[in-house]
């Protein structure tokens, strides 16, 4: 059935209806005070200008992807606001029961109070300078993209926390439920402590000269394009690793999961054991032997098997160099500190005039015994 105007189009919903979907391409949207039992509303996409009056009932209203302007009065009854890419310069009093709000890719300079049991946060992509306090119900905040130069407290249930290409110096206490934590392209010196639940760490392009011990079940780090000169241990459970474009000289032990490392344009010199499981290495730019230089006629995995065998026999000639290396080094100290000290101590002619001493008259036999115990 094709309609010639909006009005047309919801003439075919009956009044007590509670969910109404527009597909009619329209400016604006009629007056939908006759729907006394509408709960969701799903406007997105339809190049809407202008929003009407909004029915009291109203739980969830998506409206995305239109050209608004602004907002009407929010029902307090409404629990999911879904209002991105639009251009929307504020927003409404929010109720006090919203779950959800979703405001990126608009032109906001600032949020209103958030109600206590918003549970999704989504501002990306605006003006904002500056988040209202946070509520503790928070499970998942994106505000990345923004000009944010500080954070406010974080919930201490919050598990996603995307604030990268902000101007961050440094970021507030992470909550010890955090499993992801995407804080690429800011200003950041340093890292707080990382809670032991984080799976994910992305904090590239910052100013870190090292980082915090890692989460035992990390699995993915990505902090290139930063100062850093050496890595903590990694955790066992770590599958991909891009610490390239940095000052490293060295890496720690590998984890045996690991599947993607990139560390290219470093100064390394050599690459500790390669695990079974890699299946992508990119290492050029780096101080390494011309083994360590991919041939083109090589696959990835023939070149990884071939580095592998010569990085195992490069380390056992390092072991053995270093092993007997130290191993000279302790026979000279236990000589040098500890024997060579007592010996001296011990036959030192002083010695032996003192025990002469003793003796007026001391025939040669006498002599002979005393020199042998001496």
């Amino acid at each position: 059935m094709s309609y010639q105007t909006i009005e047309e189009y919801f003439a075919q919903f009956l009044d007590d209806v509670e969910t109404i979907e527009v597909k009619f391409i329209s400016s604006h949207l009629p007056d939908l005070s006759r729907f006394y039992k509408l709960k969701i509303l799903i406007c997105s996409n339809i190049k809407l200008t202008s929003l009407p009056l909004l029915p009291s009932t109203l739980e969830k209203l998506k409206c995305y992807n239109n050209e608004l302007t602004c907002l009407p009065l929010i029902p307090s009854t409404l629990k999911e606001l879904w209002c991105s890419n639009n251009q929307l310069t504020c927003l409404p009093l929010l109720p006090s029961n919203l779950k959800v709000l979703s405001c990126h890719h608009n032109q906001l300079t600032y949020l209103p109070d958030l109600p206590s049991t918003l549970i999704i946060l989504n501002c990306d992509n605006n003006e904002l300078t500056s988040l209202p306090p946070l509520p503790s119900t928070l499970t998942k905040i994106e505000c990345y993209k923004n000009n944010l130069m500080c954070l406010p407290d974080l919930p201490s249930i919050l598990k996603e926390l995307s604030c990268f290409n902000n101007q961050l110096t440094s970021l507030p206490p992470l909550p010890s439920t955090l499993e992801k934590l995407e804080c690429f392209r800011n200003n950041i010196t340093c890292l707080p402590p990382l809670p032991s639940t984080l799976k994910i760490l992305v904090c590239f392009d910052n100013q870190l000269t090292y980082l915090p011990n890692l989460s035992p079940v990390l699995e993915t780090l990505s902090c290139f394009n930063n100062q850093l000169t050496y890595l903590p241990p990694l955790p066992s459970t770590l599958k991909e690793l891009y610490c390239f474009n940095n000052q490293l000289t060295c890496l720690p032990p590998l984890s045996s999961n690991l599947k993607m490392l990139n560390c290219f344009n470093n100064q390394l010199t050599y690459l500790p054991l390669l695990p079974s499981t890699l299946t992508d290495l990119f290492c050029q730019d780096n101080m390494f032997l011309d083994y360590y230089v991919k041939q083109d006629k090589l696959s990835m995995t023939e070149y990884i098997t071939k580095l592998r065998e010569q990085i195992k026999i490069t380390n056992q000639f390092r072991e053995l160099f270093y092993s007997m290396k130290y191993k000279k080094q302790f026979q000279d100290i236990l000589w040098f500190h500890v024997r060579e000290p007592k010996i001296r101590n011990k036959y030192h002619p002083s010695n032996l005039m003192a025990m002469l001493e003793e003796k007026e008259d001391i025939t040669l036999d006498e002599l002979d015994e005393l020199l042998e115990k001496w």
